[in-house]
C-alpha cells in the first residue's frame, strides 16, 4: 500500500531471481495491480526444501521510493522416493550348529523422504517359502535376521530370501534386495 495517489502510488513489483517463481501482475477492481508469484518449475523438497525470496514495490515518484517484503516458501514432502538398500545382495556365512537367536545380518534402506514417507519397515516377500520363513525371523523396525529355527545343511545348503523395504507413504513405494545363507563351516 502507498497512501500517494496518482503517479506517485505503486507502479510495478519486482521478485528477487529464482528460477522456480515469477510475478505475475493481476489486475483487481478500480485498476489496482497485485502481483501473484506464479510456479515456473516443479519442487523437489529433496534438493530445496526452503526458497527465500525477496518482493519489491516501486512507486512512480522522483526520486523512486520503495518497499521490500520477504517471502519464505517451505516445500512439502510427497511420497516420491522409494527405499534403497545399501547393499543388493546380501551374503552370510553361519555354522550349522548356531543356537537360536543367532543374528546374521541386519539389512538396511534409507528413504530420502520426511515422516511417514521416509519410515522404512521390512518384510520377506509374499513368495517367500515356508521352509525359510521356519528357520528365519525378520524384524520388520530394524531389517534385523535371525534364526529361529535349526539349520539342516543336509537338506538345503543355501537359503535364499528376497526382502522388501516399504515407507509408510500413500501410495507406499518399496525397494527390495536378496540376503544368501550358507553353511559357514570350514571345507564345506
Amino acid at each position: 500500500q502507498d497512501p500517494d495517489v496518482g503517479s506517485n502510488s505503486v507502479r510495478s513489483y519486482t521478485l528477487s531471481k529464482s528460477e522456480y517463481f515469477t510475478l505475475k501482475m493481476k489486475e483487481l477492481p478500480g485498476g489496482r495491480l497485485v502481483p501473484e508469484m506464479v510456479l515456473e518449475k516443479v519442487l523437489d523438497r529433496e534438493k530445496q526444501s526452503v526458497h527465500e525470496l525477496v518482493v519489491t514495490a516501486l512507486d512512480g515518484g522522483n526520486p523512486v521510493k520503495s518497499g521490500v517484503k520477504k517471502v519464505t516458501v517451505t516445500v512439502l514432502d510427497i511420497n516420491d522416493n522409494v527405499p534403497v538398500f545399501k547393499r543388493h545382495l546380501y551374503n552370510v556365512s553361519v555354522p550349522e550348529n548356531s543356537p537360536r537367536d543367532t543374528v546374521l545380518v541386519t539389512v538396511e534402506a534409507t528413504d530420502q523422504d520426511e515422516g511417514p514417507n521416509g519410515e522404512v519397515e521390512y518384510v520377506f516377500t509374499e513368495h517367500t517359502p515356508q521352509s525359510t520363513l521356519s528357520v528365519f525371523s525378520l524384524n520388520s523396525d530394524t531389517g534385523e535376521i535371525k534364526l529361529k529355527g535349526e539349520l539342516d545343511y543336509e537338506n538345503i545348503t543355501v537359503f535364499e530370501m528376497h526382502i522388501t523395504a516399504k515407507d509408510k507413504g500413500v501410495p507406499k513405494m518399496e525397494g527390495h534386495c536378496r540376503v544368501q545363507v550358507q553353511n559357514g563351516l570350514p571345507g564345506s
